[in-house]
């Protein structure tokens, strides 16, 4: 961390004293495929110029996000305006309960979960026609959500918007 600050790109004097230190499970992130620097980018893009992160690296021991607070640049105010300005501990709490809750790192937002299940009955199953001109019931994995994006899941370049 020491050498981060050692020639910053900002001037360290805004940087609030206060830190909250994020440690991520190295075998969640893996099963979803997240990288450290895409939740850092996720964060900066949430919370801008806002917040300063620094994130270690994706093969350290422990994988530890650095999140601080950046203070206006106009300096102090009165101590009347310091008054109604929360503290910085609390500010942290208050993001931290945002990140856990509202940001989105991967997915669509309006999609809460997917399901993946092979259907046993047949109102469910791809109906195809036959070399015979029969028609078959054939059982294929679907995805089924908790939430609707029918839209941005068809702009997806991995979805086919024929079957979907």
């Amino acid at each position: 961390v020491n050498v981060y600050y050692e020639m910053p790109d900002f001037d360290p004097t805004r940087i609030s004293p206060w830190l909250l230190r994020i440690e991520l499970d190295r075998k969640r992130m893996t099963d979803k495929k997240l990288t450290m620097e895409h939740i850092s980018e996720k964060i900066n893009a949430g919370f801008g110029d806002d917040l300063n992160c620094i994130f270690n690296d994706d093969n350290a021991e422990k994988l530890v996000l650095r999140i601080r607070i950046m203070n206006s640049e106009e300096g102090k105010e009165d101590d009347e305006d310091q008054a109604d300005k929360m503290e910085d501990d609390m500010f942290l709490r208050c993001i931290e309960a945002n990140m856990l809750s509202d940001m989105t790192l991967q997915g669509l937002e309006a999609i809460a979960k997917v399901y993946m299940h092979l259907p046993q009955t047949d109102d469910k199953k791809r109906i195809q026609i036959t070399e015979n001109g029969e028609f078959k019931a054939i059982a294929e994995w679907l995805l089924e959500t908790d939430g609707t994006a029918l839209m941005k899941v068809l702009a997806e370049r991995d979805v086919d918007p024929v079957r979907t």
